[in-house]
């Protein structure tokens, strides 16, 4: 009551008003404000580790005819399991569009295809820990790419706290983005006898979800 009196003498009837609290202070200072916006600014994207694409369940690969001089064994690493197929890169930008895809036999390099997939790309990459290394780095760095991955924990990180939880974040928003391109677009589950028609099929899931990305302007479609 005391409070209301106070404000009631200094601003009148609308001191008798709740402001809405203004909530804990940031931590972000000005600098790190200034190096987000930077990152922003330069049209960020993230590049997605192999999607898995088996072909056939695995007791059947060695009799399977199909894609034989294309696809090949792979391992995922997420999924601990051996796989006959095809392994799918993408690069999302940090929006949910989607900027490059390419597909390749399963024991395809990922870093081969990170490199083949950046010519015309340029800005800020976020990655996991399976791209940190000097030559890899420098290598996307002369195609105008800087590398923003997790550190080991043994190694330094001259970045802001602030700043890597802002770019994990992302991260793990992109990663949600792609596991929905999985489940609600079957982006992996493709029954096709030829690498044209498996292409054509990725393809239009591709385009379906650019379509929606539009149509709705943001991600929050894939909510539903």
């Amino acid at each position: 009551m005391r409070d209301w009196v106070i404000r009631f003498n200094e601003q009148g009837p609308k001191g008798l008003i709740n402001k809405k609290p203004s909530g804990r202070p940031s931590k972000l200072t000005a600098e790190h404000r200034r190096e987000l916006a930077q990152i922003v600014e330069k049209a960020p994207a993230d590049y997605v580790p192999g999607l898995p694409m088996q072909i056939c369940k695995f007791a059947r690969a060695r009799r399977c005819k199909l894609f034989q001089t294309v696809a090949s064994f792979g391992h995922c690493a997420a999924k601990k399991q051996t796989y006959y197929g095809f392994e799918g890169h993408l690069i999302v930008a940090t929006n949910g569009e989607i900027r490059e895809f390419s597909l390749s036999a399963a024991n395809g390099g990922e870093r081969e295809a990170a490199l083949d997939m950046v010519d015309d790309l340029w800005g800020d990459m976020l990655a996991d820990k399976g791209y940190l290394g000097a030559d890899f780095t420098q290598q996307m760095a002369n195609k105008g790419i800087i590398m923003h991955t997790p550190l080991r924990d043994n190694m330094r990180d001259e970045r802001s706290p602030e700043i890597v939880k802002l770019i994990m974040d992302k991260r793990r928003y992109i990663e949600t983005i792609i596991g929905k391109l999985v489940e609600q677009f079957t982006l992996v589950d493709n029954k096709a006898r030829d690498i044209w028609r498996l292409s054509n099929k990725i393809y239009r899931k591709l385009l379906s979800y650019m379509f929606a990305l539009q149509f709705h302007g943001s991600t929050r479609f894939l909510e539903s």
